[in-house]
């Protein structure tokens, strides 16, 4: 996790320094509240899922009303104090991973369709709101989150081969419930040539930052996409291909290495827990860093849509830095409880 968050923190470095060091004060929180989580029992947490979810819940409709519009966008919450923000949705991902580590370790989840449509609406609620602010990214996550919890509690495979079945059925209409940007995202994935100043520009000059980069790297501080601004949200979405162009391939694959590393560590704590309700938060954390770390690698390199998902521990912000932390935090929490147990 130190080493993600020190990769980001150069990158952000090399182009914007006082950025980086919002990113440092971000990360020193993450850590010191990944310490604190490490420490409480995941069964005190079990006990207050429903309240927390609750507190999320309120949250979000908190952002429709409070909210500030960014980008088209009402995502973020201003705190009134050092232009700081906070995105709720963020953290709604940590509160989806809770209540429904709760749900299906409880006596409520009978493996059939019953509980899988109680689940459902369960995720349906948070997912709602933030797709309507609009945020498909997030919405993805928290849908990828719900639908592996689902196979990892043993959800039959005749209803998930069904449900597979009505929802590629219904995928075709779901495209006119999409904004307009959202169609030119999906549009430009498929022909990023076809608008190369329009929607197709994101992709483009990624990929011209990916390429410039070849095997060392133009080296730190050097890459004119992301100091030139020609590269958008080099420091968010973007930041893979703004490494890259500085650190080349070999910065790339050793990043790469790392997640890698992170996330069979996850899976290790996996296998040594004991309760249900510990094997599905490990699985909950791996699934949001994994589907993170897919997507926006995938689309630096064109290979996904523009989804606007950002690179967990490395990206700019403080909202995603924190939740992913405390989340790691809560399977830090179980390794120690199956050590001392």
């Amino acid at each position: 996790m130190i080493f993600l968050i020190s990769f980001g923190t150069a990158v952000i470095f090399s182009t914007d320094p006082v950025l980086a060091r919002e990113q440092v004060v971000f990360g020193v929180v993450g850590i010191i509240l990944f310490l604190f989580v490490s420490f409480v029992r995941t069964r005190f947490l079990e006990y207050f899922a429903v309240f927390l979810y609750i507190l999320s819940l309120i949250s979000l409709v908190l952002t429709f009303i409070l909210g500030t519009v960014t980008h088209g966008s009402t995502r973020w919450i201003s705190l009134g104090f050092a232009g700081l923000t906070l995105q709720t949705s963020e953290f709604s991902k940590f509160f989806i991973i809770t209540i429904l580590s709760a749900f299906f370790a409880s006596r409520l989840w009978d493996g059939r369709l019953k509980g899988f449509f109680i689940s459902f609406l369960i995720v349906l609620a948070p997912a709602s709101m933030i797709y309507l602010q609009p945020d498909l990214g997030t919405t993805l996550v928290l849908l990828s989150i719900w639908l592996l919890m689902l196979v990892g509690r043993g959800f039959k495979l005749r209803y998930l081969l069904l449900f597979a079945l009505v929802f590629s059925m219904l995928a075709p209409m779901g495209w006119h419930f999409l904004k307009p940007y959202q169609k030119d995202r999906i549009t430009t994935f498929l022909n990023p040539s076809a608008d190369p100043l329009g929607s197709g520009y994101h992709i483009l000059q990624a990929k011209i930052a990916i390429g410039s980069g070849q095997l060392f790297g133009r080296g730190f501080g050097q890459g004119t996409q992301s100091r030139l601004r020609f590269l958008p949200e080099y420091h968010n979405d973007f930041i893979f291909a703004a490494l890259s162009e500085e650190w080349g391939l070999t910065g790339s694959v050793l990043l790469i290495c790392i997640f890698a590393v992170l996330l069979f560590r996850i899976l290790s704590v996996y296998g040594r827990a004991e309760s249900e309700f510990d094997q599905l938060i490990c699985l909950g954390v791996f699934t949001m860093i994994f589907t993170q770390f897919v997507v926006n690698v995938g689309m630096n390199l064109g290979l996904a849509p523009v989804t606007g998902i950002p690179l967990p521990l490395v990206s700019s912000g403080g909202s995603s830095l924190i939740t992913t932390a405390v989340s790691l935090g809560l399977v830090q929490s179980v390794a120690l409880q199956e050590k001392l147990s």
